[in-house]
């Protein structure tokens, strides 16, 4: 959550600077919290090892209208959490359902190998385009159908490959050559 939008708080004995510096936006509170401490939340995180705790904790944050997780405690959860790969645009959840966090994370690294970072910039490039195609190819069918085209095409592999002046040049180009077919293009309004 700390690349979010949220405003979060961190509840804990012996919390300080250090964590400040972990989560910069964070609301830092150096005790454990109270049962009033976490009414008006939205979601609430707990890892404790003392069990009455979590409970009275959860219960606390559950009569405030908070969803509740508890970490390495599926039976306690209301959610379970994904582990994440973000390539800054493009998440991939990887979820056990809360069997098995450790599995979670590890298939996660599996996968993060193997995404390389340029995956970040193919994102950035797609979603900026996103206002050109829609201008270009306003049916949703012509639209969809270039998407699954062009994400399997050269501007891809340019993308991929670091070079993302030619992968702009090949998504500008297969938009052009959409754009002109028959029935697809500006003039199919």
């Amino acid at each position: 959550l700390a690349a979010s939008p949220a405003r979060l708080w961190w509840f804990g004995d012996g919390l300080g600077a250090a964590h400040q510096v972990r989560l910069p936006q964070a609301q830092i509170v150096a005790r454990w919290p109270r049962p009033d401490d976490l009414t008006g939340f939205k979601l609430v995180f707990i890892a404790h090892d003392d069990l009455d705790a979590v409970d009275a904790w959860a219960a606390a944050a559950r009569a405030g209208g908070a969803w509740v997780n508890v970490v390495d405690q599926p039976a306690r959860c209301d959610f379970t959490t994904p582990a994440l790969i973000d390539r800054d645009g493009l998440v991939i959840g990887v979820a056990t359902g809360g069997r098995s966090p450790a599995l979670a994370q590890y298939v996660r690294d599996l996968i993060a190998r193997t995404l390389p970072p340029s995956f970040a910039d193919l994102a950035r490039l797609l979603g900026e385009a996103r206002a050109a195609v829609a201008a270009a190819l306003p049916d949703p069918a012509a639209r969809k159908g270039f998407w699954r085209t062009l994400v399997a095409g050269p501007a891809t592999d340019h993308a991929l490959g670091g070079d993302l002046p030619a992968a702009e040049a090949a998504l500008m180009l297969a938009l052009r050559e959409a754009s002109e077919r028959p029935g697809t293009g500006e003039g199919a309004r």
